[in-house]
Formats: C-alpha cells, sequence, structure tokens
C-alpha cells in the first residue's frame, strides 16, 4: 500500500483542499510543487488513517511587473486517507499543513524533540 499512496499524493489536487489557503497566504503567488508522503510511518486508529508528509511550494514576491523574489519552502503535513484493501486503491481525504515554520514562532502543533521545560 506505501507505492498506492505516494500515487495518490501524485494525483491529489491540493489546491482544492481547505489547507491550500495555509499555503496561499504566503506569498503573493504561492506554487505547489509536490506532496511527500512517508507511508512507511503511516498509522491507524479506529477508522482514521494517517500518515506523516511534506508539501513543497514556491513562494513568490512581487508583481509581473517588477522582477520580485521567489523562494522554495517544504512544511511538515499529516495526511488523512481511506484505503480499500480488497481493491487495493487508496485515496487521500484531506491535509493538514504545520505552517508556524514561516512565522518563525516556534508555537507549532507538534512538540519539539529538544523542547525542554524546567519548573
Amino acid at each position: 500500500m506505501p507505492e498506492k499512496l505516494s500515487e495518490a499524493a501524485d494525483d491529489y489536487d491540493i489546491t482544492s483542499d481547505a489547507s491550500w489557503n495555509d499555503l496561499d497566504i504566503l506569498s503573493t503567488h504561492t506554487e505547489y510543487e509536490g506532496l511527500e508522503v512517508f507511508a512507511e510511518s503511516g498509522a491507524i486508529a479506529g477508522e482514521d488513517l494517517t500518515a506523516p508528509g511534506v508539501v513543497h511550494v514556491t513562494l513568490n514576491y512581487g508583481s509581473k511587473s517588477d522582477e520580485g523574489f521567489a523562494t522554495s519552502e517544504s512544511f511538515p503535513a499529516i495526511v488523512h486517507f481511506t484505503a480499500d484493501p480488497e481493491k487495493k486503491t487508496v485515496e487521500i481525504v484531506s491535509l493538514e499543513i504545520d505552517t508556524s515554520s514561516f512565522y518563525g514562532d516556534g508555537d507549532g502543533d507538534s512538540p519539539d524533540i529538544d523542547d525542554t521545560s524546567s519548573a
């Protein structure tokens, strides 16, 4: 099934996902480059199937009349999907994309392994 999830990632229209807005607001024109899914690290919790992933984009700043600036960025994601083992199909249902690194606040939902608190 990992290959099927990778194929589903290649075919997924991220711009139709609700999470696209989180990426689109980061620049004047955000271009989708790809979705990388780590199916081997996927998890099953009841009927919820998830796998970690990374969304690759190009952030473009400026208008078409000036030269502007472009930079490539990658953001961690949780990929929610369904699988039908009998039909050997996998379909991505939605994404959760963590753009907190863009803002530099370090207050993302993912705990930092090196984050140690002392009381």
